[in-house]
């Protein structure tokens, strides 16, 4: 068996906790950017489909296909 100080474990524990909070925030912040840059080039993909109807003809196509 163990015999350490509750009080030490509870502190371990509170910090593996938070460590594990501090990582699934960088995580998601990550996640964010990457999507944010997704949207970024989709409503750019868009914007050139709308005011190019060639690109938007040879995307419609490859879509179908």
């Amino acid at each position: 068996m163990n015999n350490k100080n509750p009080d030490e474990i509870a502190i371990k524990a509170q910090r593996i906790v938070s460590d594990y909070l501090t990582r699934q925030d960088e995580l998601s912040r990550k996640i964010d950017e990457i999507c944010d840059r997704i949207n970024t080039k989709l409503r750019a993909a868009d914007k050139q489909a709308k005011t190019n109807p060639e690109t938007r003809e040879k995307s419609n196509k490859g879509g179908n296909s």
